[in-house]
Parts: structure tokens; C-alpha cells; sequence
């Protein structure tokens, strides 16, 4: 996607990532929605109209967002942002047990 983004594109790339049904595509479909919705902001910087717009852009941003959480079932990132608050009010020890059950092999 290197040409402009209109508002039409990235509802059309939005909407096709809510209709699918294909796990596979749908992630496809919602990483090109995701693309499309950051192009057109950054055409949208330092125009003072659009506010409109940018509220429908930030709607369907957090949809996409809920559409990986639920049904793609990736982690939700509220409940890491979350851990990483309580983490702040631990011992050290605490803290680090916590680092150390985070970390993957």
C-alpha cells in the first residue's frame, strides 16, 4: 500500500476484516485494515478538519483490536498492561520471580 489511503480504502479493508470468517484470512485482512488505518493517519497529521473521521479510525482500531483478542485469540493486551502496573508494586524478589515466569524458552 504505498498509494493514499482515502477514508472509503480503510473502511473497505475494515469491513472485509470483520466479514471474514477464516481464521487464517482474517489476519491477513485485519494487518492490511491495520495498515490502511495508519496511512490514513498519517495523511491526517496536521489537518484540523476530520475529527469525524479520526473518531471512526479510533473505533474501528480497538474493533480490530477485540477481533484478535477473541477470536484470534491473541493475548489481550489490557490484562499485560495490567500485570505491568501490579508489577510495579512488588519487592524485588517478587519482581523478579515475575520477570523469571514471563520469560520463555
Amino acid at each position: 500500500m504505498d498509494q493514499p489511503v482515502s477514508r472509503k480504502a480503510w473502511r473497505q479493508y475494515y469491513e472485509s476484516a470483520l466479514d471474514e470468517l477464516d481464521v487464517g484470512n482474517a489476519e491477513e485482512k485485519i494487518h492490511l485494515a491495520e495498515e490502511a488505518l495508519f496511512l490514513r493517519w498519517q495523511q491526517l497529521v496536521g489537518q484540523e478538519d476530520n475529527h469525524g473521521e479520526r473518531n471512526e479510525m479510533m473505533r474501528a482500531s480497538y474493533k480490530l483490536l477485540r477481533v484478535k483478542t477473541n477470536r484470534l485469540h491473541w493475548p489481550d493486551i489490557r490484562s499485560s498492561y495490567s500485570e505491568g502496573n501490579q508489577n510495579q508494586q512488588r519487592s524485588e524478589p517478587e519482581k523478579q520471580q515475575f520477570v523469571e515466569s514471563q520469560q520463555t524458552d
